[in-house]
């Protein structure tokens, strides 16, 4: 699933730190979420696309759509998916991908 960039900044911004905040995520995590300058356009997409997988994967509970991040998980050797997603390379793509073979069961 990939979500489409708004050119609208305005509204994807808001939609972020919403969406950051119902993660419960720190300052410092948001910072180290959407990157630099350069990449912060691919993060955003990406940060969409793992909400809205989650969004199909748990329409109708709150607490693993928006805890789910939170939570440790077996497919990432135990650790939790924000803390993958914040070690930098790969991680964003790789809870993208579990997200998306789920929804594809």
């Amino acid at each position: 699933m990939v979500v489409k960039f708004d050119a609208n900044k305005t509204v994807v911004n808001k939609a972020i730190r919403a969406l950051l905040a119902h993660w419960q995520c720190s300052e410092r995590t948001a910072k180290l979420l959407l990157g630099n300058e350069r990449e912060r356009e691919l993060r955003i997409q990406q940060l969409l696309s793992i909400h809205k997988a989650l969004r199909v994967l748990y329409p109708k509970n709150p607490e693993l759509l928006y805890g789910w991040i939170n939570m440790r998980n077996s497919d990432f050797g135990g650790r939790t998916p924000i803390d993958l997603m914040t070690s930098g390379g790969e991680g964003m793509n790789i809870v993208l991908k579990r997200l998306n073979s789920s929804i594809q069961r």
